[in-house]
């Protein structure tokens, strides 16, 4: 199977599955399958985030993929009082929402609900509740919006719009579980790892816990936070996997960003076809933020979503979409500095070698005038 259609697929099958912050298990579920068949082994620390690797050289530069299992969505605290997880304006939820809830261990089954009224605790600006009616005793399970799991737009100059009921992060870790496959299929000198966080939604939680701990990822290792992202003016659908220096709260490493770029632009010179962008998508905030925390080089990969949290432009929940083919964009990127990694001469080739010629050229200039200071 060719790759590209293999990603699609993994996009479908994974963004498929009922999620919100502390259920994630259909999910993990999902990957655990996923890279199991490719003969990666998968490991679960003791807060639920997955965790998986391949290292054929120990020796050789570690490079980690981060992507996190949750969306927004609800947990029944009762049969009729639902909390929200994760960041959907109070507008959204002004009519009734139809909502899907799962009680039980079998993401076939699923029972029907509608939430409406949110209601923010000011004691806990955290805890927001919404009203839940259902005809069901649902305390305790989890739901997700009545929308359809996915659907494929036509394909138009080459590239489709994928449309999900949760790209956000899902199809990050589908991208994640992707670059790892075709990783461990080219083999070589690999120093790989993976992590598939929980409760990154209401506070990068899962990531936080990993980073604090220390001892999942290596201490020198490059984390790349693999997140869809608000599209914003460049970081647009189609136009190339981004770069992401930077959200909302921080700019992430110049060191992991400089690899990423050249991975990027080597990319472009193999098929000038190849199109990435760069940009600090302050959209959101993302979990190379919380590696930041704890002194982790850091750098995302993001694709540009629509639909943000499902939140429409006529102030109803909608799926979220994003470009199939910034989503293959990111695999790419995603290997290629895997590859490169080792590679010490880190510098922005062309504009070192330019600055260096400027100032060269004008130091007997500033030699001449340096008295004047």
């Amino acid at each position: 199977m060719d790759a590209a259609p293999r990603l699609e697929l993994r996009i479908r099958s994974i963004t498929s599955q009922p999620t919100t912050s502390y259920f994630e298990r259909f999910v993990a579920r999902a990957i655990r399958g996923q890279l199991g068949s490719a003969g990666i082994t998968v490991d679960r620390d003791q807060w639920g985030n997955l965790h998986a690797e391949i290292v054929t050289d120990p020796k050789a530069q570690p490079v980690a993929f981060v992507a996190h299992m949750d969306h927004p969505g609800i947990e029944a605290v009762s049969q009729t009082k639902a909390r929200l997880h994760g960041g959907v304006k109070v507008e959204y939820f002004a009519e009734p929402v139809p909502v899907w809830i799962y009680p039980s261990e079998d993401p076939g089954f699923c029972v029907e609900g509608i939430v409406s009224n949110i209601v923010e605790n000011p004691a806990d600006p955290d805890d927001t509740l919404l009203d839940l009616e259902t005809d069901y005793d649902v305390a305790g399970a989890f739901g997700v919006w009545g929308l359809p799991n996915f659907v494929a737009g036509p394909v138009a100059d080459g590239d489709a719009t994928l449309h999900m009921r949760a790209a956000d992060d899902l199809a990050g870790c589908a991208v994640v579980v992707e670059t790892l496959v075709r990783l461990a299929e080219k083999g070589g000198s690999l120093n790989v790892h993976a992590l598939f966080t929980r409760a990154e939604e209401t506070g990068l939680c899962g990531a936080t816990l990993v980073g604090r701990e220390g001892r999942w990822l290596p201490r020198d290792a490059i984390v790349v936070s693999v997140e869809t992202s608000k599209a914003l003016p460049g970081a647009e659908i189609g136009k190339g996997a981004v770069i992401r220096v930077g959200d909302a709260s921080s700019v992430f490493g110049s060191r992991a960003e400089l690899q990423l770029k050249r991975a990027a632009k080597e990319l472009r010179e193999d098929d000038n076809l190849f199109v990435f962008q760069r940009q600090l998508m302050s959209g959101g905030v993302c979990e190379a933020s919380s590696f930041m925390l704890f002194g982790y080089e850091t750098i995302g990969i993001a694709l540009p979503l629509g639909n943000y949290h499902n939140m429409g432009p006529d102030g109803k929940l909608a799926m979220e979409y994003i470009s199939a083919s910034d989503a293959e964009g990111a695999v790419m990127m995603g290997v290629r500095l895997v590859d490169t990694a080792d590679d010490d001469s880190i510098a922005d080739a062309p504009a070192a070698a330019w600055l260096a010629k400027l100032a060269e050229a004008n130091e007997a200039r500033l030699l001449e005038t340096a008295d004047r200071i």
